[in-house]
């Protein structure tokens, strides 16, 4: 699967078991994540702080990125809850 930000490619991710409904795995950053990266970083603090109110703007600033998974058979994900940390991945669609 891959991460886009419109045509640009942000990173893949690599699926290694799954925890319905979660997918867990591998991220490998593209280059152009690192314009995106401080936002994913967000997303993670807040929710290992549990703080609802953080949680609820991060999830906001990155849904507003218009971000797309396109998965191995070409069908796109628009919605999805994508949490990376360093190099792992967790996804529910």
């Amino acid at each position: 699967m891959q991460l886009r930000m419109g045509d640009t490619l942000l990173g893949s991710i690599i699926v290694e078991e799954r925890d319905m409904p979660w997918w867990l795995g591998r991220f490998e950053a593209a280059p152009e994540f690192d314009s995106v990266r401080p936002l994913f970083d967000d997303w993670s603090r807040a929710v290992k702080a549990a703080d609802d109110g953080a949680m609820d703007a991060a999830f906001n600033a990155l849904r507003d990125l218009g971000l797309v998974i396109d998965r191995a058979d070409g069908a796109p994900i628009s919605r999805f809850f994508l949490y990376i940390d360093a190099d792992r991945v967790r996804l529910r669609y």
